[in-house]
C-alpha cells in the first residue's frame, strides 16, 4: 500500500505547476515555486533546497546550461546534444515517417507501423 501511496503522491507532484523536481541526479526530489512564479516575482531561477542545484523557472532546464544566452539557446543545444546522441548511438530517421529507427540485426528490410 505504501508503495502505492508514494506512487500517487509523485504522479500529483509532477502533474502540479507548483510543483518543480530537482534535475540533480543525486536529488531528484520535488519542491513548491508557487511563491516564486507570481507575477509580481522576478526571479528567473530557483535552487533546489535540498541541494542547492539552480533550475530555470522558465524552461525548467539547468540554470548553468543557459551560460549567456537565455532559455532558446539553452533549448537549441540541448536539441543538437540530443540530435548528437541519437546519431551516436546509430539510429536513423525513418525515410517515411522520420521516427529514429535502429538496426539490431537481419536484413535490411524494415516495415514502418505509420
Amino acid at each position: 500500500m505504501l508503495s502505492y501511496d508514494l506512487a500517487v503522491t509523485k504522479y500529483v507532484l509532477s502533474a502540479s505547476e507548483s510543483y518543480v523536481t530537482c534535475l540533480s541526479s543525486k536529488c531528484g526530489l520535488q519542491f513548491s515555486v508557487e511563491d516564486c512564479k507570481k507575477e509580481k516575482s522576478s526571479r528567473t531561477s530557483i535552487a533546489c533546497p535540498y541541494c542547492e542545484y539552480e533550475i530555470c523557472l522558465k524552461c525548467n532546464r539547468p540554470w548553468n546550461s543557459h551560460g549567456g544566452g537565455g532559455c532558446d539557446k539553452a533549448k537549441k543545444v540541448e536539441d543538437a546534444e540530443s540530435v548528437a546522441t541519437v546519431k551516436k548511438m546509430g539510429a536513423k530517421p525513418c525515410p517515411k515517417c522520420g521516427m529514429n529507427i535502429e538496426k539490431f540485426g537481419g536484413c535490411d528490410h524494415m516495415k514502418c507501423k505509420s
